[in-house]
């Protein structure tokens, strides 16, 4: 494969476009490199005029007025904020069936027998902390992304 079609599918990935878009952007960057050839630049010159695929995709994008899809944050958003709903969840289930303070192994009432524990047992405690730190998390981001489409939609 030679360095243009390399830069051309590299361009390819970087473009958040839709297919339409995005086949005709590939078009024009394809009959850019057939016409600087006839006019006896190198692939490379011209790879080095455009720049990084990545920026040649951005500011396509740009000059065209399209706004680049960002899927990389809502999608983080979602997996915390399912991520904190399953700890939780987890966290509060395991609280739910733990047997009474001062029950005797798979005794189900009370003892006058008493048993005492060396510390916070550590799962449920991370599990409590895992989830609260991802829901904070998700929150947090979530309230960044909706400024950020607001201040995008005032401009």
């Amino acid at each position: 494969m030679n360095a243009k079609e390399q830069y051309i599918r590299q361009v390819k990935k970087a473009l958040t476009v839709p297919r339409a878009k995005k086949d005709e952007i590939l078009r024009d960057l394809q009959e850019a490199f057939d016409s600087a050839l006839e006019h006896g630049e190198t692939e490379q010159d011209v790879i080095e005029r455009l720049g990084s695929p990545a920026e040649f995709a951005g500011d396509i994008e740009n000059q065209r007025g399209i706004k680049r899809k960002r899927h990389g944050k809502t999608a983080l958003i979602w997996v915390l904020a399912l991520l904190s709903a399953v700890l939780l969840t987890v966290y509060a289930a395991s609280r739910m069936m733990r047997p009474p303070e001062n029950a005797i192994g798979q005794a189900d009432a009370m003892t006058s027998i008493q048993v005492y524990s060396e510390g916070l047992p550590v799962v449920p405690a991370l599990l409590l902390l895992l989830g609260t730190a991802a829901g904070v998390a998700a929150v947090i981001l979530a309230v960044r992304h909706i400024r950020e489409r607001r201040k995008e939609k005032e401009r």
